[in-house]
């Protein structure tokens, strides 16, 4: 056979040529942007959340050196706001790192040049950073001092407004200010102010304000006012209702009344009756006033007049006052002490009618404290002048729950008789504490008599009625409430009755989990606040909260830290996690009676690491919610109670108020199941001296085997399996 070296030649000459014509071809393709992932995901839209976030990027370079220039950008689509990752970084296949990320919508752009100047097609996805999920802030005014805002004639009144950030983020920009509560948005001293994190001073920041003193008109009559946070609505939070507290301007003056006159009797010449005077319970107002009070048929005609010390909230009854049986008006006249909230009521001419020989009256009714679903006994006393005309027949009694009538009953009276008419009636069922106002009235309308005043035929009281807390579930309400005393009172008909009962609480508080999704085997904070209250006036410690509060997790009963809050309350925080360092699951955790940081020094020394004060789940746990509670124990007084002889009695007994809450901390992952791109050089993949993490323990040997396939770029040994291992703490 004979060979043609030409066309040998000729046709090597033609491969040499196409194979430089591929490689020409191959170095003018621009680069490809191949993919990439956020936290393992490629969708072209991808929810996470704000915080540090994984990404990695996957590119090919057709040029000489198989490598280009990347730049890495998030874009906010709210304000256009750029934030470079990285720029013009060589890479020749794979970056991987984390960004940090703010709520919002974000475009994340790559962009890539090789070194011979093509450009690949921008690869941009969209990041929809805290959208879907429930938010971790929560803003709100915690408190205001003074307390309540009195004017005393000043022009202005200084005030201290304590806003609060219950979530774990610090608050880099939040407005607040304060306006009228007559006046609709219309926005006052407004101040953008930063707030720490829960956990650094509190989340607290306390902000000056300058409130003038401003009436609407010239009675001076009480002026709402309203400070607020966030009242722009530009952070999302849990809860809304409470950025905004709702006070009053006051000036803070006494108002003293003359409220009514009852004629006790009529004889031939004379009218026997009491006047019935008070100083008004105003927010604020705990000082007693003494003063003069002049009374008689006029002003001009004074039959009498005594210093009286009035009380706050006290009824004063100024007895048996003598006035001639001409008397057309009951006249009475308390004197003012310095200024008065209003002197309208001070001075209060009662007309009297005595075509009508006859007066019904009330004196007054009973008050108190209820649970729901109690029957409440509401005493009312009432009479009729002596010397009068007798009824005709029964007179109707009504009594009305913030007006509207709960009950009647119809009496017999005779001149001169005083009597206890007692209601018997449920107390409704309320989600929280509830203040009524009852109404007790004495001839009615349309009124079956006729009397020589109608003035004194009212009493009103209040009662108030709390929730009932059933000790054997778990619940919503923070505040639970136990009888701790009873009040008897005697009464015409049904003899010795309970006409209220002494309650006592604690206002309990459980802060949000935090975070609120946890990767298995992670941990999680949250605390337990309390403060004590009580209405029974024998009980002057103001401290019986509770003794300890422990959280049942996972078949662990761990008790919490107890620290002293603001005020009389207290907050609790979870035990401290000492974490041993190696291999195992909740056994490699012990958990200390203490809120500091752990000696780092015993820590290194120990192989211990310092976890926090926070509660840990077990690597075991499937993805989910994982139910637990935490219960408090041991608050409250000893119980007291005034017998029917009016005197105080002490009952024995246990510290017995009670709080349980159900949570649940959300399980998503484990932390093995975190697949990131990373780049690794299979002749060196462990580069700290060659240590290795324990779950890399039986498969050092692994990369050796792959180096010869990554440098051939897998030409060599193309068909070799892939491996797959897993390895659980033992």
């Amino acid at each position: 056979m004979k060979i043609t070296w030409w066309k040998i030649g000729a046709t090597a000459l033609v491969l040499l040529f196409f194979s430089s014509l591929l490689t020409i071809l191959a170095s003018n393709k621009e680069p490809e942007i191949q993919i990439i992932s956020v936290n393992s995901k490629t969708d072209p839209v991808i929810e996470t959340m704000p915080g540090e976030n994984s990404y990695s990027v996957v590119i090919q370079s057709f040029s000489p050196q198989k490598k280009a220039k990347v730049t890495m950008k998030l874009i906010n689509l709210k304000t256009n706001e750029e934030v470079i990752v990285f720029q013009n970084q060589w890479m020749i296949n794979i970056n991987s790192g984390v960004f940090n990320l703010e709520n919002g919508k974000w475009l994340l752009e790559v962009t890539a040049v090789d070194e011979t100047g093509l450009a690949a097609e921008p690869y941009r996805i969209e990041l929809d950073v805290g959208q879907q999920f429930e938010p971790e802030t929560n803003l709100k005014i915690s408190k205001i001092e003074p307390e309540y805002l009195f004017t005393f004639d000043n022009p202005e009144i200084p005030v201290k407004v304590t806003f609060k950030n219950e979530g774990p983020v610090p608050i880099g920009e939040v407005a607040v200010a304060w306006r009228w509560g007559d006046e609709e948005e219309k926005w006052q001293q407004s101040q953008l102010i930063s707030l720490p994190s829960e956990y650094t001073n509190n989340g607290e920041l306390v902000v000056d304000f300058t409130v003038p003193a401003a009436f609407k008109d010239d009675s001076k009559t009480a002026r709402p006012i309203i400070f607020a946070i966030d009242y722009t609505n530009k952070i999302n939070e849990k809860n809304e209702e409470d950025n905004e507290f709702l006070s009053q301007i006051d000036t803070g003056f006494p108002d003293l009344e003359a409220v009514k006159f009852i004629v006790e009797k009529i004889d031939n010449s004379t009218i026997i009756g009491d006047y019935l005077i008070r100083q008004k319970l105003l927010n604020g107002r705990d000082k007693p006033i003494t003063t003069l009070v002049k009374y008689g048929t006029s002003a001009s005609n004074i039959i009498g007049e005594e210093s009286i010390t009035f009380n706050p909230g006290e009824d004063i009854w100024i007895e048996n006052v003598t006035l001639p049986k001409s008397t057309k008006v009951a006249y009475i006249h308390i004197i003012p002490v310095g200024q008065e909230k209003t002197l309208e009521n001070n001075e209060v001419p009662f007309d009297l009618n005595l075509l009508f020989q006859r007066d019904l009256w009330i004196k007054y009714m009973t008050s108190g404290q209820f649970s729901e679903g109690d029957e409440v006994n509401t005493i009312v006393y009432v009479g009729s002048m002596e010397g009068g005309q007798e009824l005709e027949g029964p007179v109707d009694v009504v009594l009305r729950r913030d007006g509207v009538e709960i009950a009647r009953q119809s009496i017999t009276m005779i001149p001169g008789e005083e009597q206890t008419v007692l209601f018997k009636w449920k107390a409704p069922d309320v989600d929280s504490m509830k203040t009524f106002k009852l109404q007790a009235e004495i001839n009615p309308e349309p009124r079956k008599y006729e009397e020589i005043t109608y003035e004194n035929n009212i009493a009103e009281s209040t009662v108030t009625v709390l929730p009932k807390f059933n000790p054997s579930m778990c619940t919503e309400s923070s505040r639970t409430y136990i009888t701790n005393g009873e009040h008897w009172v005697y009464t015409f008909k049904e003899g010795w009755v309970i006409a209220s009962y002494y309650h006592e609480w604690i206002d309990t508080k459980v802060t949000p989990i935090q975070p609120t999704t946890v990767k298995a085997g992670m941990g999680f904070q949250f605390s337990v606040s309390g403060e004590y209250g009580t209405s029974n006036p024998y009980i002057t410690e103001r401290h019986y909260n509770y003794n300890n509060v422990v959280a049942d997790f996972l078949e662990q009963e761990l008790e919490f830290i107890e620290t002293k809050g603001p005020g009389r309350s207290k907050i609790w925080y979870p035990p401290r996690a000492k974490i041993a360092v190696g291999q195992g699951d909740l056994e490699m955790i012990e958990y200390k009676n203490t809120m500091s940081a752990l000696d780092p020094q015993n820590l290194y020394r120990d192989e211990f690491t310092d976890g926090g004060n926070r509660l840990y789940t077990s690597f075991y746990q499937k993805d989910g919610l994982h139910p637990f509670k935490v219960e408090a124990f041991g608050g409250g007084s000893r119980k007291y109670t005034v017998d029917r002889e009016g005197e105080l009695k002490r009952i024995e007994g246990n510290k017995d108020i009670y709080f349980c809450r159900d949570l649940s901390v959300e399980i998503k992952g484990s932390p093995y199941d975190d697949y990131v791109w990373r780049k690794v050089d299979p002749y060196n993949p462990f580069p700290q001296d060659g240590r290795h993490g324990w779950n890399w323990e039986g498969w050092e040997d692994y990369f050796a085997e792959i180096a010869p396939w990554y440098y051939s770029y897998g030409k060599e040994n193309k068909h070799m399996t892939t491996t797959h291992f897993k390895y659980q703490p033992k």
